[in-house]
């Protein structure tokens, strides 16, 4: 019985671990899957609770079971890509995946620093959970593969 029951424990902990995994995808799938590439300029990084209600406590946390988001107010400077030709907000918010295990205080630093965001849809979400915020480092590179891309469709 003994061996049955931490058998259960080891298992309930390493499905744990792995349920907030997502596969990894190269910068080139994920600009492949994009709408609306912008480079934007983060002018403020907070939570929500539950409620919607603004959180500035750097110790909120988001992950599974909680219900918090932290959230990027974003302010475009540059449109790289709008392959759906939408009008795009100056400003919009745009959450985090809230599935990763994260505080507030861990996403304080791209306060005030530009970022290339990977966008999809009219509601501008996510391309893909946790890999849509990219350093502008990449941005010569991004702008290669989407003319890579608009030069095969």
């Amino acid at each position: 019985m003994y061996k049955v029951f931490v058998f259960i424990i080891c298992y309930l902990a390493v499905t744990n671990l792995f349920a907030t995994q997502i596969e990894e995808k190269d910068l080139t799938e994920l600009v492949t899957l994009s709408d609306v590439i912008i480079e934007a300029d983060v002018v403020d990084v907070y939570g929500k609770d539950k409620f919607d209600a603004i959180v500035r406590n750097p110790e909120m946390e988001i992950g599974p079971g909680l219900e918090n988001d932290i959230v990027l107010y974003v302010c475009s400077n540059e449109v790289l890509l709008n392959s759906i030709n939408i009008e795009l907000p100056k400003c919009f918010e745009t959450s985090i995946w809230n599935k990763w295990h994260l505080s507030l205080e861990g996403l304080l630093e791209y306060q005030s620093k530009s970022v290339i965001l990977l966008l999809k849809g009219k509601n501008l979400e996510r391309v893909y959970p946790g890999y849509y915020i990219w350093p502008m480092e990449n941005k010569g590179e991004i702008i290669d593969l989407i003319k890579k891309r608009d030069t095969v469709k």
